[in-house]
């Protein structure tokens, strides 16, 4: 298994854990850090490639606490902008109020496997120490054997002296982030203008080269919300639904002017309003008009 001089890496954020240990090593309350940030300088200081950022994270459940849980989506939403891949889930609450989280490591777990077969790294970095990734690093490893792959599993996390927590997850190579570091990687308004630009290989030299905008765009990494996207449809939608409104509205007046008598009865008036409402079907009441 020979290994390569280029090494590729892609980040695997367990959000909640990186905040946990932060916290716990260097006093940070709020574990605001920026995740592509975090990532970048790793990969700088350990002479890795990065070529990918997945950010997993338990969000609170918009019932439970709405300000909590728009505050982080803001946050998400920012950084899938940054070019990180965010996977979230609301917490769930037991009988205690306690929240936990679920589904997060299951779908982390899935995602290196799934990158792992396709190829795509030679360094896969779980920033976390849950213990319960130990399967899927020995899977991969396994996996890597019979393959003839050179491959690294990673560990990586917020380590002082307050730490109570001083290894990595079974099976990788943990590498401790220093205050300094994590100082850096904090989500300042410098660390927001960070772009993740991904790689590819140019198949004439094997040299790897900075994408182009259009590689950008195929990555799924472009500046934009998917949901900001014009539809093509949207329009001959809101043409269709404005000759409804305005067919509505002048059937409405025209039979109001024909038939609404003031002076009837209330019981009459009743008939008459109950008539009116046929206005909502005004296609209708203008072909039985003249067919």
């Amino acid at each position: 298994m020979l290994e390569p001089e280029t090494k590729r890496a892609i980040a695997f954020i367990d959000g909640s854990n990186v905040r946990y240990a932060a916290k716990e090593a260097f006093g940070d309350d709020t574990g605001n850090y920026n995740p592509l940030a975090l990532a970048k300088l790793v990969c700088e200081e350990n002479g890795w490639q990065l070529n990918g950022v997945h950010f997993y994270l338990g969000v609170p459940d918009i019932n439970v606490t709405e300000d909590g849980h728009y505050a982080w989506m803001k946050r998400c939403s920012r950084w899938r902008r940054q070019g990180v891949n965010v996977f979230t889930r609301a917490l769930q609450h037991d009988e205690s109020g306690t929240a936990r989280e679920k589904g997060i490591d299951v779908r982390l777990a899935l995602d290196v496997m799934s990158h792992h077969t396709r190829g795509d790294f030679d360094v896969a970095i779980i920033f976390s120490q849950d213990q319960d990734f130990s399967e899927v690093v020995d899977e991969i490893k396994t996996a890597a054997r019979l393959q003839g792959r050179w491959i690294q599993v990673v560990s990586a996390f917020p380590q002082s002296e307050q730490s109570h927590n001083q290894k990595g997850i079974s099976g990788t190579l943990p590498v401790q982030i220093s205050a300094s570091l994590f100082d850096q990687a904090l989500d300042t308004a410098e660390n927001r203008k960070l772009k993740f630009t991904p790689y590819k290989e140019d198949p004439a030299t094997d040299n790897v080269v900075e994408a182009t905008p259009a590689d950008e765009a195929a990555a799924g990494a472009v500046d934009a919300d998917l949901h900001d996207a014009p539809k093509p449809y949207s329009l001959a939608i809101s043409i269709l639904a404005a000759i409804y409104l305005l067919g509505t509205a002048a059937t409405f007046g025209h039979m109001v002017w024909e038939t609404m008598d003031p002076n009837a009865g209330i019981a009459d008036l009743a008939t008459q309003l109950q008539r009116l409402a046929g206005a909502l079907t005004w296609p209708e009441y203008w072909l039985s008009k003249f067919l």
